[in-house]
C-alpha cells in the first residue's frame, strides 16, 4: 500500500472512530463525501481520500448505513491545534522508542480495525488532519507486536476493543 493510501486509510479509520456511536455503522458501511451525494465503498473512499492534498478539518456523521464525510479548510485555531497535537503525539511516540529504533512503527487502533504504519507517515497524517472532537491517546505496544512497533495510537473512545487487522 503506498503512502497516500495509508494516509487515506488512517483518515477513514479516524472518521469512523470520531462518531458518537461508531458501532451503529455496519462493517460494510458506505461512504458519502460531501458535497457529492454518491455512496462509495470503503475502498473507493480510500482512493478518493488519497487524492486530497493539504491540511483539512474532517467531520463525520451517519446517514442510514453510510458514513457522511465533510472536509473544510481548517481555521487558524484548527491549524494551531493540529501543530500542538502533532508535536504532543510524536513526542509521546518518540519517548516510547526506548531502544532507538531507526524506523519505528506505530500500531493505530480504530473501531474494529488496526493498521501498522511508519512513525514518519503518522507524523505526516497528524500534521494535515484536524481531529475535531475525536478522542485519541498513545499507549505502549505489547506482544504480539513486532519489536519495531514502539507505540499504539488509539482513535476514539471504543478503539481498545479493536479486532480486525488491516495489513500494510
Amino acid at each position: 500500500m503506498n503512502d497516500s493510501l495509508i494516509v487515506a486509510r488512517l483518515t477513514l479509520m479516524f472518521l469512523r472512530a470520531s462518531l458518537p456511536h461508531p458501532d451503529s455503522l455496519p462493517s460494510d458501511y458506505g461512504v458519502i463525501m460531501l458535497p457529492l451525494d454518491t455512496v462509495l465503498t470503503q475502498e473507493e473512499a480510500v482512493l478518493k481520500l488519497s487524492t486530497i492534498e493539504g491540511r483539512l478539518d474532517f467531520r463525520a456523521d451517519v446517514r442510514g448505513r453510510n458514513l457522511l464525510v465533510t472536509a473544510v479548510q481548517p481555521t487558524p485555531q484548527d491549524l494551531l491545534e493540529m501543530e500542538l497535537t502533532t508535536s504532543s503525539f510524536m513526542d509521546a511516540i518518540q519517548r516510547q522508542n526506548v531502544t532507538g529504533i531507526e524506523k519505528p512503527l506505530v500500531r493505530v487502533m480504530g473501531v474494529d480495525e488496526r493498521l501498522v504504519v511508519p512513525s514518519v507517515l503518522l507524523h505526516r497524517w497528524l500534521s494535515r488532519t484536524s481531529f475535531g472532537d475525536c478522542s485519541r491517546g498513545v499507549g505502549v505496544s505489547r506482544p504480539p507486536d513486532p519489536p519495531n512497533v514502539v507505540a499504539v495510537l488509539y482513535l476514539g473512545r471504543h478503539s481498545k476493543r479493536s479486532r480486525r487487522a488491516i495489513g500494510v
